[in-house]
């Protein structure tokens, strides 16, 4: 399978993946002290104060969700007491009643925000009162209006949003985090929504990394990451999703990426044995692109 300089090994990757779900299942390698679900303690909170609550946290943690700094910041919002104090962040009918300063101020104190993890926090008080007018403060509201329908949410909030009717939509859940909050709400039984198979796996840039770094795409020249993780890898997951957990699928392969791959953590790397190069010292893959220049020999 080849296209625009990417050629992509479609049994090489269904190794890969296979072999990151086992050791995943088995808690082999670093997955035997790496948490291929950082959100689960948070989730566990949330459903503690009952299932619409769960769906409003749920939805609106998810705009703040950015690649290898999601383990520490689950950590840090999944201490009870500063749920427990905080927890109105995700009760748009009780956050409209303070001010967007104070929103704002809260968001900053509860999350705290390391580098670009700030920037989702102004849009707080703009999704708070788009869901506390338009819905009741409910986020099944928002689902009920698009007939329980995971393609017709994802559309809505991914398309819609980049057309001239941007000011009437929920903001800062692109594509990736779209498909990351529909998976959740599945694999967390947290509302019944339908066509969620068909939504496709949240793909970013550590899962392409992995892919490319295991021989299972090769590059000819730097490739867009856009083109990689929106037009090349959803081909193949969505087959391989026949055969795999969706779920499984994205945990694993994430966990290898941040967990494994950031860390350099080569030596107790469940798929060590197939990886071909690590990502070199001098870093190639930047400006939206991924570079096959950026490989340093691993054996």
């Amino acid at each position: 399978m080849s296209c625009e300089g990417v050629t992509a090994y479609p049994e090489r990757i269904e190794e890969v993946v296979k072999t990151s779900i086992q050791a995943m299942k088995n808690k082999e390698g670093f997955f035997a002290f790496v948490d291929p679900q950082p959100e689960r303690h948070f989730m566990d909170l949330a459903k503690t104060k009952g299932p619409e609550f769960a769906l409003n946290a749920t939805f609106l943690i998810s705009t703040m969700i950015l690649g290898g700094q999601t383990e520490p910041f689950f950590k840090r919002i999944s201490i009870s007491e500063k749920f427990n104090e905080y927890s109105w962040l995700f009760e748009p009918n009780e956050a409209v009643k303070r001010t967007d300063g104070q929103i704002i101020d809260a968001c900053h104190k509860y999350f705290r925000p390391a580098g670009r993890q700030a920037k989702p926090i102004p849009q707080w008080p703009y999704n708070s009162h788009k869901l506390a007018e338009d819905y009741g403060g409910l986020v099944s509201n928002y689902f009920k209006k698009r007939d329980n329908n995971a393609l017709k949410i994802y559309d809505d909030l991914v398309v819609r949003p980049r057309a001239k009717t941007y000011e009437k939509e929920i903001r800062r859940l692109g594509p990736k985090i779209s498909k990351l909050m529909i998976q959740w709400v599945r694999e967390y039984n947290l509302y019944d929504l339908k066509n969620t198979d068909e939504v496709g796996l949240p793909v970013d840039f550590q899962l392409g990394r992995v892919i490319i770094q295991t021989g299972g795409l090769k590059l000819e020249k730097p490739v867009n990451t856009h083109f990689i993780a929106h037009k090349i890898l959803p081909v193949i997951f969505e087959d391989l999703s026949k055969r795999y957990r969706p779920e499984d699928i994205s945990k694993s392969l994430w966990a290898i990426g941040s967990g494994g791959c950031k860390y350099k953590r080569h030596d107790i790397c469940p798929v060590q044995e197939l990886c071909t190069s690590l990502i070199s010292t001098k870093r190639y893959d930047r400006d939206g692109l991924f570079d096959p220049r950026d490989v340093g020999r691993y054996k």
